[in-house]
């Protein structure tokens, strides 16, 4: 049994798949093994898939029809043989550390997962190479208190004293054995967003030790044309349904105002669409309809009568008003205000 297996979805990816496993394969900690799944690509990764698989024994290549990221990713699970997962997108990369150092906080520490964080970069590509990232800056969780960072990078409210975290199943190593013990499993992207938050909830859940670092082992690469980059209205139906699985999730853990914070995650997701509206090069014409055909999503338009504008921070209870109270120009011009996010 190796100790680790890294699956990396790859669905035409041909031009950054090459980079992404070779940031595997090129790991300190040799002792893994990385499986590809090929998403039905109709491009050139197929084959680059194969060629990489024929260079490298801990390698395992699967092929089949188009079903997205998540399902792809369970594809992967339902073979794996490792002690741990890792996940990895074929568009970003490991420092070549990182399993190393992974290792050795399992060896102290015997957590169920370890969390990670990530750097963004855009355009060149950086250097592969390692973090050199301090093996003793982690803190450790017991019990479903690891939930609680996962939850606050989703919804924060200022709770104090947790560790770094983000929501992605790629910022993480999992321990298998629990995964299979309680058939944790991706949903689809293309129906649910966020997917890899309810992967995780589901997962730390059961883990009994949990360790978080913010060392920044992933590296993500920032594509303005990405899926979580597309502006379109069935985005926002999208994200209602991961506001119910979320709510589901919060109060099967009995963490409070799960309601709110689901609805806050909805929010958001209408702040970054109409930000995303504001700036892009349209007509006026055309962005006035976009804004209005938000507010008329029918699931937007049930949050916003009911949703508690005064808990909100000060910006973003008056953005969520001009929003309420459908102001085109007054959102337009709040959201062009240099260094104001709302």
């Amino acid at each position: 049994m190796p100790r680790f297996t890294i699956i990396i979805p790859a669905y035409n990816a041909a031009a950054t798949l090459p980079l992404a496993a070779r940031s595997v394969l090129s790991q300190t900690f040799t002792d893994l093994e990385l499986i590809i799944v090929d998403d039905g690509s109709t491009d050139a990764t197929p084959a680059l898939c194969d060629e990489i698989g024929r260079a490298d024994s801990r390698v395992r290549v699967m092929h089949g029809t188009n079903i997205g990221q998540g399902l792809s990713r369970n594809r992967a699970l339902d073979v794996a043989q490792g002690e741990y997962v890792g996940f990895l997108d074929a568009d970003d990369f490991f420092a070549t550390d990182a399993l190393e150092w992974v290792d050795n906080v399992l060896q102290r520490e015997n957590p169920d997962a370890v969390r990670f964080m990530f750097r963004m970069f855009r355009g060149t590509e950086p250097e592969l190479g390692p973090s050199g990232w301090d093996p003793d800056d982690y803190t450790v969780i017991r019990g479903q208190d690891a939930v609680l960072p996962l939850i606050e990078a989703v919804t924060p409210t200022g709770l104090r004293n947790l560790p770094e975290s983000a929501a992605s199943a790629c910022t993480g190593m999992y321990r298998r054995a629990l995964i299979e013990e309680h058939s944790v499993r991706f949903l689809s992207e293309r129906e649910v967003l966020s997917e890899d938050c309810i992967f995780n909830i589901d997962f730390l859940t059961h883990a009994a030790v949990t360790v978080y670092t913010p060392a920044a082992f992933y590296h993500y690469r920032q594509t303005p044309g990405s899926w979580s980059h597309r502006m379109n209205h069935s985005r926002l139906e999208q994200a209602a349904d991961f506001a119910r699985y979320y709510t589901e999730r919060l109060q099967a853990l009995g963490i409070g105002y799960a309601g709110f914070r689901a609805g806050a995650f909805l929010i958001g997701e209408m702040r970054s669409y109409a930000k995303s509206v504001f700036a892009a090069r349209l007509p006026h014409s055309r962005k006035r309809q976009l804004y209005f055909g938000m507010l008329d999503v029918p699931v937007v338009k049930d949050l916003l009568p009911r949703f508690p504008v005064r808990r909100l921070p000060v910006q973003q209870r008056l953005a969520l008003s001009l929003l309420i109270h459908r102001q085109y120009l007054l959102s337009r011009a709040l959201y062009g205000l240099r260094n104001l996010r709302p």
